[in-house]
């Protein structure tokens, strides 16, 4: 029986170890998979940041050697080592040491406003919506609206008052407006795109229906601006249409209403890898042939919020190249988008090659299919601006949301901008647009971003100047701003990633200010306070801006 038993036992034990060597194989093979289908995303995200960042200027050495590691960890196999390397890549590009960058062109300095600077803008198609009230709550009294020509004269000679009487009927005297007027009509533009302006058919009915709107609203609009971003998908025409069109408008809106301010329909802020706008010629001729017909240009800040300074000071120094100093608004930004995902560029990379060879109708239902075909697929990161993306997803575009409005608005003020319109209060569901809104197109649900934005007001409310000051290390903003009775506010954040960036531990920086105890507010209504060490504080830092006010200040200025 004994020797019946061993060779049993033995055929067993020799099963349970050809077993397990199978299941580690097999799990060996699983696991290497399941990491090198993420490491695909992740060194196309290195890819896509480290391009940025090098047209940006920064040194790149330490992450170079990393990234070096990481191709040699995976061409020897080990998979999770190449992993961990470029997360810890991909984490460091929030912390790289800068070299010579555009930015440092310009120096910012101190910025000094007469009235309060901050607006939002309604949303795309305005129906006669009651919204000022939602205006107001958020503290602010400037507004912007988009009208159509097509809206309020349908035919020649025959107008609709509705929806314009709708929107004075709720302004009261301290409401400030813009009123952006789309050129297109069915009867009295060459192009009939319900989005886009076009040149009038007939100037004398461009200038009677212009004329006839700006008198309509008595003298209740501030400022009226023609068409908007003049390039192929807002404007069906030459640079010579348009500069038509707007002398018309010029003329017809001050002889309406005097004291009315034109704003230029504006840029739309792209920027080539090269450092110049897009549809620079056309811009060049509208300001050397008329600058004499706009009171004020319209740059407007989406994407990278690091080149703002850069930007606008581009469109100050073209200005004084042709002769003429003109303010600069801004009517519109908002972020994030989505070209902060890496695979971002290769769905734009296909749509595009689809719009060539389908066209743009064809292309945009193409890439719907291959969208839901392939979600899954797709980063979190771009997940997240989908309208079915998780909870945990939506709420991190929510913090990154509220996050970019403050770190974008204020780094805007400190260079010399008049004027922001936050874009936007509600607007259709849309991978960008949509996710820009702070409230849903019912006025039912405020999300993060109305309470970031309204507490933002809050406390720039009464702000008389900003100034950036400079810190040892140049990835991390501050920002002084005096306020009326000699009160000071500090911003300051720490220049991150936007989706891994509040994931990196804080960063503790030093700064002397004013007082012995301070309150510390982040953008989300957290706060905290904290005594000084002899005037100075010591504060962790992350991506996430923060309000530092003197609760006892100090009398001296610093």
């Amino acid at each position: 029986m004994k020797k019946m038993r061993r060779p049993l036992i033995v055929l067993m034990v020799g099963f349970w170890v050809m077993l397990s060597l199978a299941l580690a194989i097999a799990w060996c093979a699983y696991s290497e998979n399941f990491v090198e289908n993420p490491l695909k995303h992740k060194v196309q995200e290195l890819k896509v940041l480290y391009k940025d960042k090098k047209l940006q200027g920064y040194n790149l050495a330490e992450l170079n050697r990393i990234a070096k590691e990481s191709e040699e960890g995976y061409r020897q196999g080990n998979l999770l080592r190449s992993d961990q390397l470029l997360d810890r890549a991909i984490a460091q590009l929030s912390a790289v040491k800068e070299g010579t960058r555009k930015e440092e062109l310009v120096m910012p300095t101190k910025h000094t406003f007469s009235e309060f600077p901050l607006g939002v803008g309604f949303g795309s198609v305005y129906r006669g919506e009651v919204f000022m009230p939602y205006i107001r709550e958020l503290g602010i009294n400037l507004t912007k609206l988009y009208v159509f020509w097509r809206q309020i004269e349908p035919q020649r000679g025959k107008y609709n008052w509705r929806v314009i009487d709708k929107f004075l009927n709720q302004l009261d005297q301290d409401s400030e407006v813009l009123i952006a007027l789309w050129s297109n009509s069915k009867w009295g533009t060459k192009e009939h795109k319900f989005w886009g302006g076009s040149a009038p058919l007939n100037m004398d009915d461009y200038y009677k229906f212009v004329f006839t709107l700006v008198k309509h609203c008595q003298g209740k609009i501030r400022y009226w601006q023609n068409d908007c971003e003049p390039n192929a998908d807002y404007w069906k025409g030459s640079k010579e249409e348009f500069l038509s069109t707007l002398k018309v408008f010029y003329k017809a809106v001050k002889e309406a209403d005097p004291k009315a301010k034109v704003i230029v329909g504006g840029h739309n802020g792209f920027f080539t890898p090269q450092g110049s706008p897009g549809n620079q010629p056309f811009f060049d001729y509208v300001f050397e042939q008329g600058k004499d017909y706009f009171d004020i240009f319209d740059l407007r800040l989406y994407k990278d919020i690091d080149s703002i300074p850069y930007r606008i000071e581009w469109f100050k120094k073209r200005m004084r190249d042709f002769g003429f100093r003109k303010p600069i608004v801004c009517t519109e930004y908002g972020g994030p988008m989505p070209n902060i995902c890496p695979d971002f560029h290769s769905l734009k990379k296909r749509a595009l090659s689809l719009e060539k060879e389908i066209g743009r109708r064809g292309a945009k239902e193409m890439m719907k299919k291959e969208i839901v075909r392939g979600r899954d697929n797709f980063s979190p990161c771009l997940r997240m601006f989908m309208e079915d993306s998780s909870k945990e997803l939506q709420d991190k575009r929510h913090r990154i949301h509220c996050r970019d409005i403050v770190s974008r608005t204020i780094l805007t003020l400190s260079c010399g901008i008049k004027k922001l319109w936050y874009w936007n209060l509600i607007n259709p569901p849309h991978i960008t647009f949509g996710k820009f809104r702070l409230m849903d197109e019912k006025f039912k649900e405020r999300y993060p971003a109305f309470h970031a934005y309204q507490r933002m007001v809050m406390k720039l409310r009464g702000m008389r100047s900003i100034a950036r000051l400079k810190t040892k290390r140049k990835d991390i903003y501050l920002f002084c701003i005096q306020k009326d009775q000699g009160k000071r506010l500090y911003v300051l954040w720490e220049k991150r990633d936007p989706f891994h960036g509040e994931d990196i531990p804080p960063t503790r920086f030093e700064h002397i200010i004013d007082g012995k105890t301070v309150k510390i507010t982040d953008v989300f209504g957290n706060a905290n306070t904290k005594e000084t060490e002899h005037t100075r504080l010591k504060i962790d830092v992350t991506d996430t801006p923060q309000y530092v006010e003197s609760i006892e200040a100090d009398t001296k200025s610093r």
